[in-house]
Parts: C-alpha cells; structure tokens; sequence
C-alpha cells in the first residue's frame, strides 16, 4: 500500500504522521437561530423557527422539544407547536458575519482552521496540544482530566501516549467552546478524534453544547453505528446511490466489497478514498481557510416556469452578489449559473450547471459603482440558461444559484498605462500614456478554449460587443471624420482586442478632437499635394502622428502606431535636473547617453526590463527627431514609400494587440 494518501483537498500527507493528529471538529448549535436570539434577546426561552420560503430550516431546541424539526414545512410546524415564532431567514447577511467571527476567534488558538460551511470548523490542534503535554511534563502535574464524554464510556490510559494527547486536546476543545459562548453568546458540540471524517461523525453523539473524544480502538465501533452510507463525511447523494446499485447498504457491505468492484463502477482513485473512509482512514489535511474561493446565491421556489420570472429572479440574486463583491474588494473571474427542475421522484439532487469566463472588460467593472454591468452579466447569465432549458416548451424550475468563483485581487494600480509608472507624477494629459495589453486577456481566450461547449456563450456575448463597440462607440473616429471607410488603425492590429479596451484607453488612441480635427487638415493637405479625389489613397498608410503643443513645454504627445519608425532622427539632448546632474541612463545598445521626457522617472525607468527600456528610449527618440523637423506646430503624417513593407520591429507597443 501507498505511503502517501491523496485527501479531499487533493494535497498527500505522510502516512507516518497521519495518525498521530488530534483534529477537532466545531459544530454550533441550531445556528440561525442561535443569532436571531443574540440579535433578540426576547426571543430566549420561546419555541423559534427560522423560515426560508415554506419551510423551517432550522428551529432552537425549545421548539425541537415540541415536535418541529428541521427542513419541516411552515404548515406542519405550526399544527405541531401553535406557539411557534417564525422569523424569515433569507437574508444571510448576518449569519454570515456571525459564521466569520467564529473562524477568526478559533484562529487565535491556531492557524491551522478549515471552514466547512456557515456553522462547522476543523481544527488541527496537534502542535497546541504537545506544548501543553511538554509544558504538564516539565511542571509534574497530576494526570490529565477529560473534559467532556469519552465515546462508548471507554476508560482512558493516560500511559498511552495518543489517550494523553486525545485527553489534553478534550481541554483545548473545552476552552474553545468556552471563549466562544463567553465572546459571541453561541454554543457547539465538539468532537476530539485523530482525524477529520473520525471527529466529524463523534462530535453529534452528545447535543447540544456537549463535546465527546473518540479513542482509536473505538474507531470501528463508530463506523458500525451508521445506519447509512450517506452518514460517512465524503459520500452523498449519487456516490450513494451508484453503491446501492451494486448492493451496497450499510458500511459493512462498503467494507467488505471488493476493492476491484469498486474500481469498476467509480474508478481508482474515488474507489480507494471511499472504501478508507469507510474504516475511519482519513488523511486529508486541514486547509486553513482564507477569504471564500466563491460567492454566491441561491433561491429556491415553488414553481418558475417563464423566462421573465427566471430573469427576474437572477436580477435580484445578482443585485446581493455584487453589493458583496463590493465589500469584498475581489475580481471575479468565473460565473456559474446553477438550476435545479421539478422532479416527483427526485426532489432534492436534480441540479445542472453551466459557467463561463466573466469577460475581461467586465471584470473591472465588477465591485465598482458602475450599476450598468448588471444588465451585461443577466445577459451572459441568461444565455447559460437557455444551453440548460429549452425555453420553447414547458419548464419547471424550483431553484436558481448564482456563483462568482476564481476570486482575485485586483491590480495594485487602477492605472493601465505603462507611462503613469514611470511618471514622477500623475499625468494630466491622457495622451501622455501608451497602450499595453494585460495577461487577463491572454488568461481568458486560454480558459475559453478549456471550457468547451460553455466557451460558445462568451464567445457570442464578447462578437455581439464588439460588433456594437464598432457601431456605438464613440472614442472611435467615424468615418465622416477621417471621410475614410476603414477606422484609423493599422493593418495587423486584432480589433476584437481593441474593441474591448475601456473607454479611458480607446480615448488615449483617438485621444481628443484635436487629433481628429488636425487629421481631416491632413488629408485635405495630402489631397491637395497628390491632386487626388478620394481622400483615403490605397496605397497610403498611417504610421505615426505627432501632436507638438506649445503649452507643453519640452514634452511631445505622440500616438504611435505599429508601421514605418520615423526617418528623420536626430541624437537627443540630455536632460539636466535642477542639481545639474545628468539624469540620463546608459545602454550599451545604443552606445551612447539618450535623454528621458521631463515627466519621466529615471530610477522607475533603470528598472524595467531592457527590452521595453530600448522601446521606449527608440519611440522618444522619434519623437524628439519629429519635433526638430517640424517645429511650427503641425501635425504631420508619414506614410510608407510605396510598395515598402512595414518593419516587424516597429518600434511601437500596439505590437503587443497584434494577432498571434
């Protein structure tokens, strides 16, 4: 056998420690309602239900006393205890707060805490707990006390080194449970047992707000006691029913079944985990959990059978999803929309899913105040329910969950120009910033490609963009401007990617009426000396234009684009600071000192790479060249000789939107 065994998580941990870990596992007591009566003190003593909809899906133990029980129907629970209080449970928000205060708390005890929904923690406390034995060693203390039940009343060796550890973790999961109900008011039962699946299943043998330790030769007693094998953490719904087509009920049946059967029906791996699981054998690690990989929301109903309601109700998902995402301060990357249809015979399990990239101009304007992307993500949301629901015949929907996942930080910077970190100071003029393309674009269309049938929603929804980009937008140059059919970007230049840009950006390429105005001038300038009709040559072809304004002082606006490098060069004069030295940098490529744009950082810029710095040193330098050669403040165009092809070293960044 393996020294190594894969765990949940997919991580491996050496078989030789795995059984020397004490894990606790926290389970709080009816938890909704719980923090309703925290919120509401009146509520104590009295029979309390928390409603979602038409059921009660969690009621405090005054009201369990009385007959309701958990998931019961409002209907029933009210004939089984009249005096029943209901309060609507569908807003988590708080529930949420309450299940994050718990996480933080039990991480001043240890890092090492692994959330498993709103009201359950794993807590690896191995380390704590041989300190505290190295700390009743050196001080000969009495022996240790149990604090709590011991599961199936087994006496206690306190000569076994792992009874001692289980004995002192019972203490640690004491003084958990205690700072918890002196701090935030809740209670929980508590398990002590030498893994995860082992102190999962002992922590319910005594409720409420009890705790019970399970000794390692009580490890299959527990294991036997299951009535099902739905009981064992890791197996649900399907697993369960694909084990019962092979005649396999109770765990002694997974226990003895041949490991080959299984390998047959659920493959090598799940085969091997599921029958452990079923001896206690559990090596999976506790993760400690930091922010939630995911967000999301769900509603369920009884009945939606019509596209507007079905918008209707991802409208009012989405509206709490991104004011979360708000506080969160994370971009989401993926959006899955999840359904669940009516089924007599299957109520609960009939759930299909679909997601897709969350477009990356969509992104950034997730968690912002930019209410409008809403309607965008229906739109995407609504074209992943149309692949799961043909809405041409009848459909009968009784859930609807929405999950943003693949969560991360945001750039440290809102700025997506090169320029502004090398500025000394925040640019006041957008043309002094040059385009560059980011590795989420890139990150996307490789996601798109692994994503299969789902990749076609976005595609669709990112064509239809562009399409409308092209007719609407209005940082782009109209064909009026220019009296040129074709927008003013050079051959090469992928418009999908363009097109996707933010606003801010497609202003900076066609940055300001003055470049479209000085174009026109242009042209009609070009016609004149060509003695041509048609404005727009075919054989000509834009390569650079050049903004030379007096009120800038030293410094040029330049939008460069991918073509012929100006011609006209002259070797730059290098800048002085106000203390007289040379704030210039060498380049042995280039043999010589070269000057750098008053509104350049000399330290920002040694530290980019040497490529880029001998771009842009290239690009300054042409524009230093154009301006000596046309100093009377015109715009200036240079086209290609004819039949000259356009240099692949173009000295401009746009060559990074070009098509690969």
């Amino acid at each position: 056998m393996s020294n190594l065994f894969a765990g949940y998580h997919g991580q491996a941990v050496p078989k030789g420690n795995a059984w020397n870990r004490i894990i606790v596992h926290l389970d709080l007591d009816c938890f909704y309602a719980q923090v309703e009566m925290i919120c509401d003190p009146e509520l104590r003593s009295k029979p309390l239900g928390v409603q979602q909809k038409y059921l009660v899906v969690t009621c405090n133990y005054e009201a369990r006393n009385l007959g309701v029980k958990k998931l019961m129907g409002v209907k029933e629970a009210k004939e089984k205890c009249p005096d029943l209080i209901l309060v609507n449970g569908e807003d988590l928000t708080k529930y949420r707060e309450f299940s994050y205060r718990v996480t933080e708390l039990l991480k001043t005890f240890t890092p090492l805490v692994e959330r498993l929904g709103f009201d359950e923690n794993f807590v690896d406390i191995t380390e704590l707990v041989e300190r505290r034995l190295t700390e009743w060693k050196k001080a000969s203390l009495p022996n240790i006390s149990v604090s709590g039940h011991v599961y199936n009343n087994q006496t206690v060796d306190f000569h076994d080194p792992m009874h001692r550890s289980l004995a002192m973790g019972s203490q640690i999961a004491e003084e958990m449970r205690g700072a918890m109900c002196s701090r935030l008011g809740l209670t929980g039962c508590a398990g002590v047992a030498t893994n995860k699946v082992l102190s999962k299943l002992v922590s319910g043998t005594f409720k409420p707000n009890q705790q019970t330790i399970l000794l390692p030769e009580n490890r299959q007693n527990l294991m036997a006691s299951l009535s099902h094998l739905r009981k064992i953490p890791g197996i649900g719904f399907k697993t369960a029913k694909r084990l019962l087509n092979l005649g396999l009920c109770t765990v002694q049946d997974l226990q003895d079944c041949s490991v080959e059967i299984l390998e047959k029906e659920l493959g090598i791996p799940a085969a091997h985990l599921i029958q452990k699981l079923s001896w206690g054998e559990d090596h999976s690690p506790v993760i400690p959990s930091g922010a939630p990989q995911s967000l999301s929301d769900e509603d369920s109903f009884k009945k939606c059978s019509s596209e507007p309601e079905v918008k209707k109700k991802i409208e009012e998902l989405l509206t709490n999803l991104l004011d979360r995402l708000y506080k969160d301060g994370r971009k989401p990357h993926t959006i899955r929309l999840t359904i669940r249809q009516y089924s007599a015979t299957n109520k609960w399990f009939n759930r299909e899913s679909r997601q897709c990239p969350v477009p990356s101009h969509l992104v950034k304007r997730i968690g912002s105040e930019d209410t409008s992307v809403k309607a965008d993500l229906v739109s995407i949301l609504m074209k992943l329910f149309r692949k799961m629901i043909n809405v041409e015949v009848p459909f009968h929907l009784t859930l609807l969950n929405i999950c943003f996942s693949n969560l991360k930080d945001p750039p440290a910077s809102s700025k997506e120009s090169i320029q502004f970190y090398l500025s000394q100071s925040s640019p006041s003029l957008s043309s002094n910033k040059v385009l560059h393309t980011t590795e989420d674009r890139n990150s996307e269309n490789t996601r798109m490609e692994r994503q299969g049938e789902d990749s076609d929603v976005l595609s669709e929804e990112r064509n239809t963009r562009c399409v409308q980009s092209q007719l609407h937008t209005p940082c782009l140059p109209k064909a009026s401007d220019l009296q040129c059919p074709s927008p003013l970007l050079p051959a090469g230049i992928d418009y999908d990617v363009f097109n996707q840009l933010p606003s801010d950006i497609k202003e900076e390429i066609f940055s300001s009426q003055k470049v479209r105005d000085s174009t026109e001038t242009l042209w009609s300038q070009r016609r004149s000396e060509l003695g041509e009709k048609s404005p727009c040559h075919p054989k000509m072809k834009i390569s650079s234009i050049s903004l030379h304004s007096g009120d800038l002082g030293q410094s040029t606006r330049t939008l460069a684009f991918s073509g012929i490098a100006p011609t006209n060069e002259e070797p730059p004069v290098e800048r002085q600071n106000p203390h007289g030295e040379g704030s210039s940098q060498n380049h042995s490529s280039q043999g010589s000192k070269v000057a750098l744009p008053p509104s350049v950082d000399p330290k920002t810029f040694s530290e980019l790479p040497a490529e880029m710095q001998k771009e842009l040193l290239t690009e300054w330098k042409s524009q230093k060249g154009a301006s000596k050669m046309h100093a009377s403040k015109v715009v200036t165009l240079k086209g290609t000789k004819k039949g000259q092809a356009s240099s692949p070293g173009s000295n401009s960044l746009l060559r990074y939107f070009k098509p690969r």
